[in-house]
């Protein structure tokens, strides 16, 4: 995963995508239609990839996730993430935001 990869969980604990109700459905998506343009903008990325994956968490999170490359997007690859960095991040981002 890449630094400052970013998750968008709706309010309410839905284990399937397909089982998320209006409006926490069109939510998610309307998040990250405004978040993703702020993380490019804050990490310098080439694209912000998404995807729905969770096997590890048993409900519905949306991934957003700043990329170079590809292979940026493999789950395997766990990076440790510094508090102080994501904070800056955190920070940065807010910023970019319309």
């Amino acid at each position: 995963q890449r630094p400052w990869h970013t998750l968008i969980v709706p309010k309410i604990e839905i284990d399937h995508f397909a089982d998320v109700p209006e409006p926490y459905y069109s939510a998610i998506f309307q998040a990250a239609k405004k978040l993703a343009p702020a993380i490019k903008q804050a990490t310098s990325c080439t694209r912000v990839c998404t995807t729905i994956i969770w096997y590890e968490i048993p409900h519905c999170h949306y991934h957003l996730i700043p990329t170079m490359q590809l292979s940026d997007v493999i789950f395997s690859q766990k990076p440790q993430a510094d508090m102080e960095d994501l904070k800056k991040m955190q920070e940065k981002i807010l910023e970019n935001l319309i």
